[in-house]
């Protein structure tokens, strides 16, 4: 088996059978699809049943509501190929992905291969990509790849990679404590795995933006994860096992870090439909919650003063 192909689902009834249907349409034919229903409360569970009845090389399993994290775990557990790709449920992939992917990882054997992603928005290319670092394919340094994780968002997505299949750890813990940024949490351990990285600049996953489905529906109550404590634990630990302990990298998680706070608080703003819910959202135990030892890297450069004058914004309306 060359591909396994692993999509953790949850209420995503509305999609999932387009997100088949594009794996079914591969030009490139030796893949499993594993659909991981992560407690959907939906037809979700349904609609897969149906859909592995039409095709052999497709497995659909139940589990309890854990988490996307724990979802792409057990398919990790279940997977037979000798490569992994991630695909979320209501997205696609181009009908020449993997076998655009099969003739470099042919050629260059690496353990890790990065690809790019299109923005679809209203069933239109939008025109903007994602995961894109060069025009011209080829290696990219390990480190390369350890200090984007480090430093930015830029490379977190699974889905604009295939990964050598013993890269992952067996056995690894099924869940993690994390709303935000579980992509990142579990690029960490192959990253520190990998020995080879090679680039492909085409953008072979179709990221579908939509304004219901589950990454755009958190509230209030989701704000703990969602700063992601649990997340920069894990950074603080991967950036001392890769060496990169200096002030730099340090600085670097920590502004990373009061970027999502940003995010966190005015995207939560944005939200708030009348005073009330702004009055929630202030007096929310903010305190207790964030990571205050972070908060002196806003004055270091690699913050744009506009972030720091939103910070200071949000702040003070504590």
């Amino acid at each position: 088996m060359r591909f396994s192909i692993i999509v953790p689902v949850y209420n995503a009834a509305p999609w999932l059978e387009t997100c088949v249907r594009s794996v079914r349409a591969q030009t490139y034919a030796d893949w499993e699809l594993i659909m991981v229903d992560d407690g959907s409360s939906d037809d979700s569970p349904a609609i897969a049943d149906a859909l592995v009845s039409l095709e052999p090389r497709m497995r659909a399993v139940c589990q309890d509501h854990l988490g996307q994290y724990a979802a792409r775990r057990r398919g990790i557990e279940l997977a037979r190929g000798a490569y992994l790709l991630f695909l979320d449920s209501d997205d696609t992939i181009e009908p020449t992905a993997l076998a655009q992917m099969d003739e470099v990882l042919r050629k260059m054997e690496p353990d890790l291969l990065l690809f790019t992603g299109k923005i679809i928005q209203a069933g239109t290319d939008t025109g903007r990509r994602f995961g894109v670092l060069k025009a011209a394919q080829g290696p990219v340094e390990i480190c390369t790849l350890r200090k984007s994780l480090l430093q930015g968002n830029d490379l977190n997505s699974l889905c604009i990679k295939a990964f050598r299949r013993t890269l992952f750890v067996p056995n690894e813990a099924p869940s993690f404590c994390c709303g935000y940024g579980e992509d990142k949490a579990m690029l960490l351990e192959p990253v520190t795995r990998a020995q080879s990285v090679w680039y492909l600049p085409q953008p072979l996953y179709c990221y579908h933006h939509h304004p219901k489905s589950t990454m755009h529906s958190y509230g209030m109550d989701d704000i703990e994860d969602l700063l992601g404590g649990a997340l920069y634990d894990r950074l603080e630990e991967y950036a001392v096992r890769w060496g990169l302990r200096d002030r730099h990298s340090r600085r670097a998680i920590a502004q990373q870090y009061l970027r999502t706070y940003l995010t966190v608080y005015y995207g939560l703003r944005r939200g708030c439909g009348d005073a009330e819910a702004r009055r929630k959202l202030r007096h929310y135990p903010w305190g207790c919650l964030l990571r205050w030892r972070y908060f002196p890297a806003a004055l270091a450069p690699g913050l744009r003063m506009k972030e720091r004058l939103g910070l200071a914004g949000a702040l003070l309306r504590l």
